[in-house]
């Protein structure tokens, strides 16, 4: 697709999720454009610009803005949610899961996470915690985030839906509706 990308003349480019243009396949798209319009702006956004690797993002961008707000200023204004977060407990990962690039192998790291221990977890701790409250459950992948899904059914809380990459935007879009809504319990 590279090829096909260069042929237009970029006058702008926005990377979201900045830091992971210091990948391989980042770097070429962005050497590749460099090097095919050099006169094009770059603009990286991210809400953690920093990398478990400790590589620099310098190598694409000039400068770096940081909000000199709290999260919780910022919650505080209106600008972001207020949360509650839990953490399932991940056992012995290291003996189930290889790491590659200081980060857990996703595949391996998904079949580890359906495991029944941890999707029941899940459930235990939404059942505990926020069985009246709205919430969103972020998954490893799209298998991940089923198993969860029916799992949820399963143990009798149906108002859950999940969200993915294969989905139509009006699907997505019905989703959010009903989650906005009230309608929905779990995204």
């Amino acid at each position: 697709r590279l090829e096909s990308l260069l042929k237009k003349k970029w006058d702008r480019v926005i990377v979201d999720e900045a830091r992971h243009s210091r990948t391989n396949s980042y770097d070429k798209v962005l050497d590749a454009i460099l090097e095919s319009c050099p006169k094009h702006k770059l603009l990286g956004v991210d809400a953690t610009p920093f990398r478990k690797d400790k590589k620099r993002l310098d190598k694409h961008f000039d400068v770096m803005v940081r909000s000199v707000e709290s999260v919780a200023s910022l919650i505080e204004k209106g600008y972001l949610s207020k949360y509650r977060s839990y953490v399932a407990p991940i056992g012995e990962i290291s003996e189930e899961v290889h790491e590659v690039a200081n980060d857990y192998q996703q595949q391996e790291l998904s079949k580890y996470m359906r495991k029944d221990v941890y999707l029941n977890y899940v459930i235990d701790t939404y059942k505990e915690y926020g069985e009246d409250r709205q919430g969103i459950i972020f998954a490893v992948d799209i298998a991940h985030g089923e198993a969860l899904k029916n799992a949820f059914v399963k143990r009798g809380i149906t108002s859950i839906e999940s969200i993915n990459s294969s989905m139509h935007a009006d699907e997505i879009d019905e989703v959010m509706n009903d989650y906005e809504a009230g309608t929905l319990k779990l995204i």
